[in-house]
């Protein structure tokens, strides 16, 4: 398996964030058509499939949150301001803890905000399985910069020895 230099995932890790924040300006949430009361059936799921990942009506991230857009902002803004600073050597261990702690946030966010929907007629849009797709990518990033930082830590230390 090929390893990735240092600097590569964190440049990574930087466009990940950036398209995150991005992805924020395309739809989120959408009307769902009316439901007519009875139960559901396995041809609804497909054709909410369907709407959730073809149309592009609906609100962003930004229209359809109180708050939570904002958090979601900041946590993808320190998650690229970390992957940078994990070039530093003097702030690369400090930068690996906030790159993790704030893509796991990331993620947990995300999901959590994929099961409650802001209103109650309203369905996920692609914008969001976007959103959740890149968190776990940074996620998967952060991980790696973390290994690779211990691989090089180890060793140093078998090279003072």
């Amino acid at each position: 398996m090929r390893m990735f230099r240092l600097e590569t995932k964190c440049f990574v890790a930087l466009a990940a964030a950036i398209s995150l924040l991005m992805a924020m300006n395309r739809p989120w949430y959408g009307k769902s058509p009316a439901d007519d009361g009875g139960p559901s059936k396995i041809e609804d799921l497909a054709s909410a499939s369907l709407r959730w990942f073809g149309e592009s009506d609906g609100t962003t991230a930004w229209q359809s949150f109180g708050g939570a857009d904002n958090a979601i902002a900041a946590l993808t803004v320190v998650c690229g301001a970390a992957a940078l600073a994990c070039l530093s050597e003097s702030a690369e261990r400090i930068a690996r803890g906030a790159l993790q702690l704030a893509t796991i946030g990331l993620c947990g966010l995300l999901v959590l905000k994929l099961i409650d929907e802001p209103q109650a007629a309203w369905e996920p849009r692609y914008g969001i399985f976007v959103a959740l797709g890149l968190a776990v990518v940074l996620a998967t990033i952060a991980s790696g910069i973390n290994e690779t930082a211990l691989r090089s830590t180890r060793r140093r230390a078998y090279d003072t020895l």
